[in-house]
């Protein structure tokens, strides 16, 4: 468990309020984006102060409300999920904790259900931060959680964030695929000029996407595909490297964010 700090409130709002509320940090004057996860059958009464405190100082992303229809259901559900499976509400849940800034965790003395234990590990993987105002009983999903009094005490410190953290699993899983190709035996000097030969792919391929091509008989790959290649050279090449690019770009990330955080105020 980690105990946050007292917060520095750095401004920010949702739109319909006038004043910017406590812990309502902003980046680019955008409200942070937020996931409520939890066990929702449990402490109504706290869910609903804690979901209007964050609907009051957040963008709420998922879920779109806590009127369930039924709310003692082992699965519960919104009135325009009824014919909406488990699984395809639970993967809209998923996906909206990826645009997330960060998750609260609503888990009435300590408890977190089997549906929470595994979308706190899906943040956990994608380094976004965790907060609550209780601390899990378990041991190992405690020490990922952040607890502060409530919603509007977030503050979101850069060493609670690994934005790098999604790069790791495309690393690992091409590592895997390029010694299965025979790929794994490339130089850095291979890799390096196998990569500057794609940026050209792309070049060319960004200028017919916007008109430019002077070769209108080009047969390339699109943009997506690409961008896709160049990617897999660049997690390739930091494999030959040694590097571990999820953690460097969690470090960079930190040095941009100080840097940022220095830099004079445009207004």
């Amino acid at each position: 468990m980690v105990r946050a700090p007292a917060p520095q409130s750095d401004g920010g709002s949702s739109p319909a309020n006038t004043a910017p509320p406590q812990g309502a940090s902003v980046e680019a004057d955008r409200p942070l984006r937020v996931v409520l996860c939890g066990s929702f059958r449990r402490d109504r009464v706290r869910l609903a102060e804690t979901f209007n405190i964050l609907m009051d100082t957040y963008e709420v992303l998922s879920p779109l409300g806590i009127d369930f229809v039924d709310p003692d259901a082992e699965f519960v559900r919104l009135r325009h999920e009824l014919n909406a499976s488990a699984t395809e509400i639970e993967e809209q849940h998923l996906s909206a904790l990826v645009e997330a800034d960060f998750v609260w965790l609503h888990a009435p003395e300590g408890y977190i259900g089997a549906s929470a234990m595994f979308e706190l590990g899906h943040a956990k993987a994608l380094g976004i931060p965790i907060f609550s105002d209780n601390p899990p009983t378990e041991e190992t999903y405690e020490a990922w959680v952040t607890v502060v009094s409530d919603p509007t005490e977030v503050a979101l410190t850069q060493e609670l964030k690994a934005p790098g953290n999604g790069l790791r699993g495309l690393q690992h899983y091409y590592e895997r695929a390029a010694a299965r190709r025979g790929w794994d035996s490339e130089t850095v000097q291979d890799t390096l000029l196998l990569m500057t030969e794609e940026m050209g792919e792309l070049a060319r391929a960004v200028r017919k996407s916007i008109g430019l091509s002077r070769n209108h008989d080009w047969d390339g790959q699109d943009v997506a595909e690409e961008l896709a290649d160049l990617q897999l050279y660049l997690v390739h090449l930091s494999s030959s490297l040694g590097v571990d690019l999820a953690e460097a770009v969690t470090r960079k990330e930190a040095v941009n964010a100080a840097r940022a955080a220095a830099a004079p105020s445009v207004a």
